[in-house]
């Protein structure tokens, strides 16, 4: 199955039956919470239902209180000590009665709650969705649909791929990996299909794609004209491999003006969309109920910004390196070469894995961008580029409580910059509560964007 399906961004201990979560004391006056959950699941599934201080105590394993769900329904908890909680709710596709690890955890409630002393909280409704898929789904009638739109555009592509080969130039080269992405990935999403977001999807892909050919045949790039979300693709000169990228253009570009550019770096276990979800605030996990967060393409995205999300050349160890580090530049290269870049203000960011990404991308091209911004990212394998740190603002972000990558490792990295830098160049947040799900808050609402237009690189 496709990452980009599965939610990988690893939950750790999550409100699980093993002996070692602390449950902790109850005191007079404890309250009690009742309710319902409304979920779809598979049959085999589990629902856990915990109550913690926060998200990222929950997701250690630091459960005040927890209980299982075989299907959907009442649940109840009893002897609730008074105080501020959040209550989360997850599925576990693995099925296990006593996990402890979830490794694909579909998250799909988040609530906060008080709890006076001696309340009682009915009626607490947790209501959430995972994106399974239904085999049903693909219906004759949808299957016959989708069947016309990939011939259609498959003939399309063919045609002009023989006219724009026999008569050569660069238009062959450049616009030709693109389309055919735009088939695979369709391709690829049909074979799981099985719900409206997949569907949305394919159709986004499929239905462009002839009268893109079409201009391809006449020698136009129809794609220079796209905006919102959509692919992109480029042959490797490395192994010459298709490699996708996910690009949001605004409406609002027209070419006329050169506009800011942000690359976002995913997460471990994401890909190219994800990474544009990511700065939305929603990263690869499904947090929430949120409608948006049921589809490949992102709210919220800004109208002053064009955002790129490379894959990252389907690297799986850390950071960005090697071939991932080719795929960032490589996508950073392409998306100049079709658009009106402001090279005064190019940004980077990533979170978890793409936070690490972004320390060394960073640090090894401070001259490209006007700011970075690590999020919860290890420093490790940068620390020797610390005399870097003073070429290029950075906005550092990191939970005091992260338990995936340690907080240290920011904390160096800053200490290497008091140092360093004079005038400082840097802003480092700590969020005491939080842990490695401090991404959520930093991306929340398009925040990043807000840091990102204050900065720009001088002229030359």
């Amino acid at each position: 199955m496709s990452k980009r399906f599965i939610p990988l961004m690893f939950i750790l201990v999550i409100c699980c039956c093993n002996q070692d979560i602390r449950q902790a004391n109850e005191p007079a006056g404890s309250g009690t919470i009742s309710g319902e959950v409304r979920a779809k699941k598979s049959s085999d599934s589990v629902i856990y239902v915990g109550l913690g201080t926060s998200l990222d105590e929950i997701s250690s394993g630091k459960c005040v209180k927890f209980i299982a769900l075989r299907k959907p329904g009442r649940f109840h908890m009893e002897d609730v000590p008074p105080g501020k909680y959040c209550l989360s709710a997850f599925i576990d596709l693995n099925s296990d009665e006593r996990p402890d690890i979830l490794l694909e955890p579909y998250y799909i409630h988040r609530t906060e709650i008080l709890v006076a002393p001696g309340q009682k909280i009915r009626d607490i409704i947790v209501e959430g969705f995972f994106n399974e898929r239904d085999p049903s789904f693909k219906t004759a009638e949808r299957t016959k649909e989708y069947s016309a739109l990939r011939d259609s555009a498959s003939v399309a592509i063919e045609n002009a791929y023989r006219k724009l080969r026999a008569e050569g130039g660069a238009l062959f080269a450049e616009l030709m990996p693109t389309l055919r992405a735009m088939v695979f990935e369709a391709e690829e999403t049909w074979a799981v299909a099985g719900n409206d977001a997949d569907w949305e999807h394919i159709r986004a892909l499929l239905e462009p794609l002839p009268e893109l050919a079409s201009d391809a045949a006449r020698g136009i790039d129809g794609t220079n004209f796209l905006r919102g979300c959509f692919l992109r693709a480029y042959l490797s000169e490395l192994d010459g491999t298709v490699q996708r990228y996910a690009i949001h253009v605004p409406e609002e570009y027209d070419g006329s003006q050169p506009f800011p550019l942000v690359i976002a770096l995913h997460t471990s276990g994401g890909d190219h969309w994800s990474g544009l979800k990511l700065v939305t605030g929603y990263s690869n996990i499904l947090r929430s109920a949120d409608e948006a967060n049921r589809h490949f393409f992102p709210a919220k995205l800004p109208s002053d910004f064009i955002v790129v999300s490379p894959n990252g050349y389907g690297f799986e160890g850390p950071g960005y390196r090697g071939p991932a580090e080719y795929d960032v530049m490589k996508v950073l290269e392409e998306v100049e070469s079709h658009y009106k870049i402001d090279r005064s203000r190019i940004y980077l960011t990533g979170a978890s894995k793409g936070g690490q990404g972004t320390w060394e991308i960073g640090l090894k091209h401070p001259e490209l961008f006007a700011a970075i911004a690590p999020v919860c990212g290890a420093t490790g394998g940068v620390r020797t580029m610390a005399s870097q740190i003073g070429r290029v603002p950075i906005f550092v972000f990191h939970g005091a409580k992260d338990r995936i990558t340690s907080v240290n490792e920011s904390r160096v990295m800053i200490a290497a910059a008091r140092r360093l830098v004079k005038p400082p160049k840097y802003q480092y947040f700590e969020y005491p509560e939080w842990g490695h799900f401090a991404t959520y808050r930093v991306y929340e609402n398009g925040a990043i964007f807000d840091l990102f237009r204050g900065e720009s690189r001088p002229s030359a």
